[in-house]
């Protein structure tokens, strides 16, 4: 291959996008083992703390966390029936199309558990200074 400077895009990208693969892998494997939550899991949590009443619609989601609506709405089916129910989904009263789901204090207890090792991994991952 020439080294020209689309290759030196496309290798600067493969590089990029292995060590997030590698740090995503890593960062899910611990969140698995220690809470039984995929990755996905815990990017709800992640953006429903982000919300002032840790609440947000159904679609919000969807584009926050990019995934298609049925698909969120098997993640949040499984968090819902988590041993201590995670999350919590309601219709709208002015909106009966609107779904809104809401971090239980079980999620907000959970999501704070994750939060130290996934900080804790980001540090130890030299490859990229995450404390910028």
């Amino acid at each position: 291959m020439q080294d020209t400077a689309e290759c030196k895009i496309i290798h600067s990208w493969m590089r990029f996008t292995s060590q997030y693969r590698r740090l995503e892998q890593k960062i899910e494997g611990r969140i698995h083992n220690r809470t039984g939550l995929c990755l996905n899991d815990f990017y709800l949590l992640y953006y429903l703390c982000e919300e002032p009443e840790h609440t947000m619609r159904i679609q919000d989601a969807c584009r926050c966390v990019q995934m298609s609506q049925s698909a969120l709405s098997r993640l949040v089916k499984r968090l819902e029936e988590y041993d201590k129910p995670v999350i919590s989904r309601s219709i709208c009263l002015e909106d009966k199309r609107a779904v809104y789901i809401t971090l239980t204090e079980s999620g907000k207890e959970l999501y704070e558990s994750i939060i130290k090792d996934m900080a804790d991994i980001l540090l130890e991952f030299k490859e990229v200074d995450f404390r910028k």
